[in-house]
């Protein structure tokens, strides 16, 4: 998958989170065209096509998802806990990007509790070469993962794609392992 070593954990779980990244993102052609380059490796960790991928469909259930008109769930950490946008969840993400001086995708126009910014924070923590930028990886987890599992069990029943489905299942598998293991490490 998208730069994955075999011989380097910290390689596939970046990209791991690179398609986590990708996943709460609305769908576009760019999208699409990395499912189909990496449909093998994908359906090796239980993500489903069931052979109808196709752009429209994705792009469908995402808006009804994530953005409405009714019994959407926002992707935001704020949103979820707190039930408004830019909490105090927004603000310490934002503190957190700025303290360790990450620089995230240029083209992003969301608040930073957005689910998909916050795999990518943990993409770049556990890419990073800096050894006390890659320390801060446990704590993250710690701090900003907890809401998603719960909010990936509701979006699990609320699917109606099982590509989204599986995907969001494998997302709490991941997740949970990664909590349980940085538990283990500390």
């Amino acid at each position: 998958m998208d730069g994955y070593s075999s011989e380097n954990p910290e390689s596939l779980k970046a990209s791991i989170y690179r398609f986590l990244q990708k996943l709460f993102i609305e769908p576009d052609e760019e999208f699409l065209n990395f499912l189909q380059q990496n449909s093998k490796e994908l359906e090796d960790i239980g993500i489903e096509f069931n052979g109808s991928l196709n752009l429209e469909n994705l792009q469908m259930e995402y808006t009804r998802l994530f953005l409405g008109p009714k019994g959407h769930m926002p992707p935001y950490e704020s949103v979820f806990l707190e039930g408004r946008l830019w909490g105090n969840s927004a603000s310490e993400i934002k503190n957190f990007i700025r303290g360790i001086g990450l620089e995230l995708e240029k083209d992003i126009n969301m608040p930073p509790d957005h689910i998909s910014i916050e795999f990518e924070i943990l993409e770049k923590i556990i890419s990073s070469k800096d050894v006390e930028i890659n320390g801060m990886y446990i704590d993250f987890l710690k701090r900003h993962v907890a809401w998603i599992f719960d909010f990936l069990t509701q979006l699990i029943l609320k699917t109606e794609l099982k590509f989204y489905q599986t995907s969001f299942a494998f997302s709490k598998v991941f997740l949970k392992e990664e909590m349980a293991t940085s538990s283990r490490s500390i």
